[in-house]
């Protein structure tokens, strides 16, 4: 039958989110298989200045997800982009003017200009100022450009409180005005070579910005349509990692050598009573203290009393051993579904990312999983699996209500045994008498 879904309800076929299943085998208990996947794909990339730079290889739409295992003490955020523009960031021709005023250098006009804000309220205020050339808000909510002779005023309007994005292009006979994504062409053009500008002051007919103004930016290269309002869509790119798990040692120099694999730590969030709340068995335990860093697989936990055991250490040791200054932390694992870095695009071989303050980045790899939550003919007699929950909607969770597990029958039937004593199996080869099993 059908039913009404409410609109804020939102289901896991849905296009918010998607259900993957997962399973590893191990025919003794003790040797386990990889986790499975349709297919595995283990890029190169390259890390430096917050950049990391996905290496061309496979095409990068064939996979469902993203995989990252990363180490940090808080939340960050991840943006997603097919190179530097789109990301917000300066390239070969586009300038980004980090400081609130100073001189540019440019050999001819400017063709494009973009900046974000945001304003506490709706003001007549001061954005940029470029010389003769002004941008501003209107307290009737709109974006107003101006020299001495014309200006040009947004029929889109900006939103308090949050962040706007805003983009002007000029062509040889229009301007184009863009504001969050929404774009207003103009007849008329400015010339624009300034020499000197200033951020959210500077105006003659409107007073200064009392928001935030950041990421101003100027090129005399010409941008596409569509990689302005890629930019625009900034904000369906980006990712939060998330930190769940942050403590500190219980006291000092409990961890002194490679022989010290047992130690006390004290997570306590706010409203908890248990020492460990986040810790798990298997999981890789991370020490971090001036530039030191120590990692083990957790073997035990105590959630009670804070203790942890692991398998081994690898890293170096301060010359004291490790303080209650030292970070404890986990290597935590995000599965990132493809939207937020395909965008409806196909064939994309490389990609960029541009990240905070991460600590380290550990198994980068991309996967493609069934779409049906079954798997069959496993030669095992051991079986693990999990399943990977992703949407596209923040506070959106997910559980299973059950998992069938479907054993086939195997070996000599009772007839055989009773008649023969020996048996042949499916390939005609004579097995051991019954009673030797």
């Amino acid at each position: 039958y059908e039913r009404v879904v409410a609109k804020n309800e939102l289901i896991s076929n849905s296009q918010y989110s998607s259900i993957y299943l997962q399973y590893m085998g191990s025919k003794d208990g003790v040797n386990w298989s990889e986790w499975s996947s349709e297919d595995r794909y283990i890029p190169e990339y390259t890390d430096s200045n917050n950049e990391l730079n996905i290496q061309p290889g496979q095409d990068l739409s064939h996979f469902n997800m993203l995989h990252i295992g990363y180490l940090t003490d808080s939340d960050q955020t991840l943006t997603f982009g097919k190179d530097r523009f789109v990301k917000g960031l300066g390239d070969t021709d586009t300038i980004l003017l980090e400081e609130r005023e100073g001189s540019l250098e440019i050999e001819g006009n400017l063709d494009y200009i973009d900046l974000l804000f945001t304003p506490l309220k709706s003001e007549n205020a001061c954005l940029l100022n470029l010389e003769e050339f002004e941008v501003g808000l209107l307290e009737s909510g709109e974006i107003v450009v101006s020299d001495k002779s014309k200006s040009f005023v947004t029929k889109d309007r900006y939103i308090v409180g949050e962040r706007n994005f805003f983009s002007l292009s000029l062509s040889e006979d229009h301007t184009d005005l863009y504001t969050n994504g929404n774009r207003d062409t103009f007849s008329q053009v400015f010339l624009l070579a300034p020499s000197g500008y200033t951020v959210a002051s500077g105006c003659e007919e409107s007073t200064n910005f009392g928001g935030e103004v950041h990421s101003v930016r100027v090129s005399e290269g010409k941008k596409s349509v569509e990689d302005i309002l890629e930019y625009h869509q900034l904000p369906s790119r980006e990712y939060i990692l998330k930190s769940s798990f942050q403590a500190e040692l219980q006291s000092n120099s409990s961890i002194n050598s490679l022989d010290d694999l047992q130690f006390f730590v004290n997570q306590m969030p706010f409203g908890y009573s248990n020492y460990i709340t986040s810790l798990n068995v298997g999981d890789t335990v991370v020490l971090v203290e001036d530039g030191f860093i120590l990692e083990g697989e957790v073997l035990s936990i105590d959630q009670d009393r804070g203790f942890v055991q692991v398998d081994s250490w690898s890293g170096k040791f301060p010359q004291n051993g490790f303080s209650q200054s030292a970070k404890v932390l986990k290597y935590e694992h995000e599965y990132i579904p493809s939207e937020y870095y395909l965008y409806g695009v196909k064939d994309i071989y490389s990609l960029d990312i541009l990240y905070s303050d991460i600590l380290l980045f550990k198994n980068l790899s991309f996967l493609a999983l069934w779409d049906a939550p079954s798997f069959s003919d496993m030669d095992y007699r051991y079986v693990r699996y999990r399943y990977i929950f992703v949407t596209l909607k923040h506070g959106l969770s997910a559980g299973l209500a059950s998992v069938n597990i479907d054993i086939s029958s195997g070996g000599p039937s009772m007839d055989q045994l009773m008649r023969h004593g020996k048996w042949f199996d499916n390939s005609g080869i004579k097995q051991s008498y019954w009673w030797t099993k």
